[in-house]
């Protein structure tokens, strides 16, 4: 993570690639531990290449097919999460919102880079909704029976 004052955090994530570290560039700046919530696993089948827009929830790639090169299309990842809600909004009628607003967000990122990639067809929107838990705090801790 790189902080610079009056900025959000920037993430780079670095992994071992034949025996040299190198940036993943397919996550970069997403928080690591949101990174898998993106299930880029699942588009091996794809050579990635990741476009950047200024929505920090919006994720963007360029795929094209490993077997069939013609096959170009771009899948769109966000993460949805869990704002405070106030007043008497209710947590169902929140999310609606925030999903509303997220979708036209996706629509008008998505209308700028595929200027780029004309012959992008059968794109792909997934979102993931990123909850908080509240654990309770135990007060009395009982150690495991020895067996």
């Amino acid at each position: 993570m790189i902080c610079r004052q009056g900025q959000y955090p920037y993430f780079v994530t670095l992994r071992e690639m034949n025996g040299i570290w190198a940036e993943e560039e397919a996550i970069r700046n997403i928080e690591p531990a949101l990174a898998y919530q993106l299930e880029l696993s699942r588009l091996s089948n794809y050579k990635l290449t990741p476009c950047f827009v200024e929505n920090r929830q919006i994720h963007i790639y360029h795929a094209v097919a490993c077997e069939n090169p013609l096959d170009n299309r771009f899948f769109v990842r966000a993460l949805i999460r869990p704002g405070r809600i106030r007043g008497t909004l209710t947590t169902a009628d929140y999310l609606i919102s925030e999903t509303d607003r997220l979708v036209g967000s996706i629509l008008d990122a998505l209308e700028v880079v595929s200027a780029k990639h004309r012959g992008a067809d059968c794109n792909h929107i997934g979102m993931n909704f990123v909850y908080n838990l509240t654990l309770p705090l135990m007060r009395s801790l009982r150690p495991y029976p020895d067996h």
